[in-house]
């Protein structure tokens, strides 16, 4: 934790992200500043004493931070491995953060939008997971911006970004969460 700090401080960071490591669905997440610990609050105490990721908070493209602004609102690419070793990406979809959450995740309450894979345009509808209220969405419920026809910035880059990592690792499916800044993915 120490040295987490004396990073931060260092680089100029305040704000940074922790996660169980062992979390899943974005449950368990937080936002936080480090001028905001102290050593005898709970986080601090639960970092001593668990295992946790911590993440660089970044700026996401600012024709995304449009439709929802509150969290990193991440790619989902999957890619599949055949037989004859080719990698091939097998769909794309945006997921979108609601109600403040600092999460994108669909089981967290968020929403997920296709992405046309040959032009990278988001598709007409939302989608809301069913223990969530399975609502169908064609604009953002909190910013009520429409989501057809949005172009995801570096979508090109972000394919060829999975493909390239894809390469790297021995498992036939993976799913990819590609986070968008203005720099690109």
């Amino acid at each position: 934790a120490n040295l987490l700090e004396e990073n931060m401080r260092k680089n100029n960071l305040n704000l940074f992200i922790v996660k169980p490591a062992d979390g899943s669905c974005g449950e368990g997440c937080s936002l936080n500043n480090i001028n905001d610990i102290d050593k005898k609050d709970d986080l601090y105490k639960n970092i001593l004493e668990s295992s946790y990721i911590f993440q660089e908070v970044i700026t996401q493209h600012s024709d995304i931070n449009v439709i929802y602004p509150y969290s990193l609102n991440t790619i989902r690419m999957d890619t599949y491995i055949d037989d004859n070793d080719n990698i091939n990406i097998i769909s794309a979809y945006m997921r979108f953060g609601a109600n403040k959450s600092i999460v994108d995740n669909a089981s967290s309450g968020g929403c997920f939008v296709s992405i046309d894979m040959n032009n990278g345009k988001l598709k007409d509808k939302g989608h809301q997971l069913l223990e969530h209220g399975g609502e169908v969405y064609y604009k953002h419920p909190d910013t009520k911006v429409s989501f057809e026809g949005l172009l995801v910035p570096y979508f090109d880059e972000a394919k060829k970004l999975v493909l390239n990592a894809a390469e790297l690792l021995p498992y036939k499916l993976i799913g990819w969460d590609i986070g968008i800044t203005e720099d690109g993915p």
